[in-house]
């Protein structure tokens, strides 16, 4: 009996995989095909050093415009060796989130998770507004150590239903429970929220943050179409999703981060069952959306090569994390760009492939040396950084241009 079971559980995913997991539709049609590319944030020691490459094209469901990455090309979502932190990429808004934390009136040793807390830095804040009692479920081992070191509890697993469950048998329900910029990551997001529900009291408090797809599909941002993004959500849409998986929803708003915008939602487990929702007229707009981004996407990178011929040479390109590789890989432009410019330790002498490996340099090397004839504005949301050095470059005969 066990091998039928195994082959029906496999059955009934291979199905349910293939619908919508917003609204159930089985039909998709496709945002865009970028073709195959380097996998991003492939930094690279040697020029000739070989690089994983991935098959990045995307889809989207005409009734609802959930978007996601075409079920062939996904690949495991294994973070255990990703070392990458993402402390440095807070919101500007982080306090507002501190925030409505202390409006909750919590005691200070309620037990507060954030899923996917990566290196702790939310946690810290979180620890410095006086909660005691924290617990990081992040499967990235790297941070596992550090994140101990500054007194928070850690669970270096993947989250599913059955972590979930031997977590809460550990540590008890929890009064709040954070995930931010981890939905889009994971394989199945319907039964994701629905093991953070398990994981919350009944009068508990859970705050979901994420990429806003509405931004990227009306303001044609496209390098937000991450690879390692595998789904897309307008607020529609996530909050169809969140209701689906037994979330009342009782704020959401969205905020500017970094070039684009995000989708911030606090919500509270529902015993209520909930009806099918019909397409909205905001559902619509962006399903019109969806269906024209090609066509735009296109139209918008020929008048970016266009443009291009005329610039001086060499092209430069502010940024060297996965924004700016997507933008030169998704544009064409990464044909024509000799190097990025960026000032982390981490990426300085290294080389990126757009698709091409170019090196990274550091600002100091930048003006130390000769100046390139073009630089691309392209550090999303590092508007202060690039200020520091864009005036005197322009006065000096270098060519400023904005990516877009």
């Amino acid at each position: 009996m066990a091998p039928v079971s195994i082959f029906i559980l496999d059955y009934i995913i291979m199905i349910t995989s293939a619908l919508c997991l917003v609204c159930g539709n089985p039909i998709f049609e496709e945002l865009v095909d970028f073709g195959l590319i380097p996998r991003s944030n492939s930094l690279l020691s040697q020029p000739e050093t070989s690089f994983p490459k991935v098959d990045h094209s995307l889809e989207f469901c005409p009734k609802c415009a959930m978007i996601r990455r075409r079920t062939s090309s996904q690949a495991p979502s294994d973070y255990s060796e990703v070392k990458r932190a993402t402390g440095a990429q807070t919101p500007v808004y982080i306090n507002e989130i501190i925030r409505d934390l202390t409006a909750l009136c919590l005691t200070r040793g309620s037990l507060i998770i954030d899923v996917g807390g990566n290196d702790g830095a939310f946690l810290d804040l979180v620890a410095s507004a006086g909660y005691t009692n924290r617990l990081n479920v992040e499967p990235a081992m790297a941070f596992i150590e550090p994140c101990r070191q500054a007194g928070h509890l850690v669970e270096n697993v993947h989250l599913d239903l059955d972590q979930a469950s031997r977590i809460s048998r550990q540590y008890g329900l929890a009064e709040v429970i954070f995930c931010r910029h981890v939905l889009e990551h994971v394989p199945d997001p319907f039964c994701f929220l629905v093991a953070i529900r398990s994981m919350l009291k009944e009068n508990g408090s859970f705050f979901l943050e994420i990429p806003d797809a509405e931004g990227i599909i009306h303001g044609l941002l496209g390098h937000e179409l991450w690879d390692e993004h595998l789904f897309h959500f307008t607020a529609d849409n996530a909050n169809r999703l969140l209701i689906r998986a037994g979330w009342h929803i009782f704020w959401s708003t969205i905020k500017p981060h970094r070039g684009g915008t995000n989708l911030l939602v606090w919500a509270q487990p529902s015993s209520v069952d909930q009806a099918t929702l019909s397409t909205s007229e905001i559902a619509s707009q962006d399903v019109s959306a969806c269906r024209s981004f090609k066509t735009r996407w296109t139209e918008l990178t020929w008048r970016i090569i266009q443009d291009a011929k005329t610039w001086p040479r060499p092209i430069g390109c502010f940024g060297a994390s996965h924004p700016q590789s997507n933008y030169l890989l998704f544009t064409g432009l990464g044909r024509q760009v000799e190097f990025l410019i960026d000032d982390d330790p981490g990426k300085i002498g290294r080389y990126v492939p757009i698709p091409q490996p170019v090196p990274v340099v550091s600002t100091a090397q930048l003006l130390a040396g000769p100046l390139p004839g073009t630089i691309i504005r392209s550090a999303f949301g590092c508007d202060f950084w690039m200020d520091k050095f864009c005036p005197s470059l322009s006065a000096r005969g270098t060519l400023i241009v904005e990516p877009y």
